[in-house]
């Protein structure tokens, strides 16, 4: 089992553990409890009722509501510091 899932513990996909100032940990916190639980609301009921096409733009006007975009933005912050920081260690 440690085979299988090793190369997707390392995987460059998988978002880094970065360190960030309590200000922006508090927001994504925040936007993270929000965004998630709409998207699982929303994924359960298309499973079982469809309508995605249908829902596709008020599912995503929604989330802008819920600040995607700006948890975005932090997020994307961090990781260029990440990137940033491999960069300078070699």
């Amino acid at each position: 089992m440690h085979e299988t899932y090793l190369q997707d513990m390392n995987s460059k996909y998988v978002y880094p553990n970065v360190f960030m100032s309590i200000d922006d940990t508090n927001k994504v916190s925040q936007y993270d409890t929000d965004i998630k639980k709409y998207a699982e609301q929303k994924k359960a009921d298309w499973i079982l009722h469809g309508g995605i096409e249908k829902e596709w733009d008020s599912y995503l006007k929604k989330m802008e509501q819920y600040g995607l975009s700006n948890y975005l933005s932090i997020k994307q912050k961090y990781f260029d510091q990440y990137q940033e920081s491999l960069s300078e260690e070699k």
